[in-house]
């Protein structure tokens, strides 16, 4: 017979047992909950900038995103663009691309989107929602669109209102006018252009301001061309023979220190009334407005021509960032290039940077340097070379392009029929001994 002390401890054993089941229950559900907490995706991304401006940019766009998204963390490396095309290839032989990583030009990394190393976006609606169709040229390849554009970039001429006023020079519009305007602005005492020539990339980008319009003025890839072993330098096909004139033509007037300053302080000449005009890139503005915000500045395309009608603005789109599609995160990626294309970041983007976003719903950057930007928009006087490359894919092809046009500049005698002979004595010796080339 059971005895009714036994009933009992059976009914004791059997309670505990609930009761610890429940509550392993609770434990484990509780360690799920924790779990799915603590489940972070880290995003890697490759940035080409290490200037204040643009890493405050990227820090403020991307803790915007963290704050709406806690599951996502974002792991930056920036590297300086002298450096970014060696990382980036380097990443690429190992095939670990980041999982976000930007570029200047969609058309230097063609073989990256080949390889499978970038999510095709085509059919994103926030593309038409909040991009401009004019940028969506620059990213696409192969009828596809393959990244996420965000702010344009162009070359001009950006110049100190206050000194034209005060010398009584308009805007040129042709080659003979820019002349001119040199001139009279030295016969009152002002230097008429400076420039931070210490720096070669500026050295560049002072000439990019006239072969962006020149060079493309038979609607060829000039690089390509040449690369492919089409046309020659001496050939000049694509009038760069003359580009070079035009840069010896106005050196002259450049002020006496150029060689010997650089990028930072030739923009602070702009900024306080020291000189009248610089050549370069868009970022030109941001850069003279951090020394002054109350300057007076303002842009107009660098007049390669006589004929009105080929002067026009040239520019292109800017930081384009590609997601990787053998990312383990792909599909939190391509949320992300949607953020990168909405309003939050146009914001920032004119905020931060003083340039200009490709988000078509931003109100237009209240600038005064960017009204010119508008207007030459507006009158059809742009030329845009988003679709051309802007690197020879040869690094030592454009190695030698690079030093060639540096040591013109920096030589005293220009001697424009020898640089042109050596750059295709150059490129040949390259070109001819290369398979790839003659295949």
């Amino acid at each position: 017979m059971i005895s009714k002390r036994w009933i009992i401890g059976i009914f004791v054993i059997f309670l505990i047992v609930c009761g610890c089941s429940r509550q392993g229950s609770g434990l484990h559900t509780d360690l799920i909950e924790s779990y799915e907490i603590e489940k972070i995706e880290y995003i890697r991304i490759l940035y080409p900038y290490e200037d204040p401006a643009s890493l405050s940019w990227l820090e403020k766009v991307l803790s915007q995103y963290e704050a709406l998204h806690k599951n996502i963390k974002f792991r930056v490396e920036s590297v300086s663009e002298e450096n970014y095309k060696a990382i980036l290839q380097k990443y690429y032989a190992s095939g670990n691309i980041p999982d976000l990583y930007f570029v200047n030009n969609l058309k230097d990394v063609t073989y990256f989107v080949d390889t499978g190393f970038a999510i095709d976006i085509t059919q994103e609606a926030f593309l038409r929602t909040n991009v401009e169709w004019s940028a969506l040229n620059s990213v696409s390849y192969k009828d596809k669109v393959w990244a996420v554009p965000i702010q344009w970039q162009g070359f001009a001429v950006f110049y100190n209102k206050d000194i034209f006023l005060k010398s009584g020079v308009q805007i040129p519009e042709t080659l003979d006018e820019f002349i001119i305007v040199c001139e009279t602005l030295k016969k009152k005492g002002f230097t008429p252009i400076t420039g931070g020539f210490k720096e070669s990339k500026y050295v560049l980008n002072d000439l990019k301001a006239d072969i962006s319009q020149s060079g493309y003025i038979n609607n060829t890839d000039w690089r390509i061309s040449i690369e492919k072993n089409l046309y020659l330098w001496e050939d000049n096909f694509f009038r760069f023979r003359e580009a070079l004139e035009r840069f010896d033509q106005r050196l002259q007037y450049y002020d006496n220190h150029v060689f010997d300053m650089n990028w930072v302080e030739a923009t602070e000449h702009i900024a306080y009334g020291q000189a009248a005009m610089v050549i370069g890139g868009f970022e030109a503005v941001m850069e003279i407005m951090n020394h002054n915000q109350d300057v007076e500045l303002g842009m107009f395309p660098f007049p390669w021509s006589n004929d009105i009608a080929k002067n026009n603005l040239p520019i292109k789109t800017d930081k384009i960032l590609i997601a990787n599609a053998y990312s383990k995160n792909s599909e939190s990626l391509v949320d992300i290039l949607n953020y990168f294309s909405s309003n939050d970041v146009a914001i920032q983007t004119q905020l931060i940077n003083k340039s200009l976003s490709v988000n078509r719903s931003i109100e237009k950057n209240d600038v005064a340097a960017f009204d010119g930007y508008f207007k030459y928009i507006e009158e059809g006087k742009k030329v845009d070379f988003s679709s051309y490359k802007s690197e020879f894919e040869s690094d030592e092809l454009e190695k030698i392009f690079k030093d060639t046009i540096v040591r013109f500049i920096y030589n005293p005698e220009r001697n424009v029929s020898e640089t042109v002979f050596y750059l295709d004595q150059e490129f040949q010796k390259i070109i001819s001994n290369d398979e790839d080339y003659n295949k």
